[in-house]
């Protein structure tokens, strides 16, 4: 059974970010992006096990060509996504960014 997907206003800002920063460089790397951020949320909600754990709450799935994380939690009948960010960043950001320090 397909969990429910949400997204919390900073994952909203992190996947608008990064889109309109790809949209400036070009229409189909934009377009690419989307399409793998579609194609991931479709999984996490098919299988929402399938993010490496990460931390004590949070699971994290890795973009394909892409050097970003989709962080989230799951709950009971949904899946809430709490952040899009660059693994290239430092751990401490990240944890930082999710409130886990």
């Amino acid at each position: 059974m397909k969990k429910e997907v949400v997204f919390l206003f900073g994952a909203e800002s992190d996947f608008q970010k990064e889109y309109n920063r790809l949209l400036v460089q070009s229409d189909r790397a934009a377009e690419r992006f989307y399409t793998i951020i579609d194609q991931s949320l479709n999984n996490i909600s098919k299988y929402p096990n399938i993010g490496t754990v990460y931390g004590d709450k949070f699971r994290k799935l890795t973009l394909i060509g892409f050097e970003l994380g989709i962080f989230y939690i799951i709950e009971n009948n949904r899946v809430v996504i709490h952040a899009i960010l660059n693994l290239r960043q430092s751990t401490k950001n990240i944890k930082n960014r999710l409130g886990v320090l």
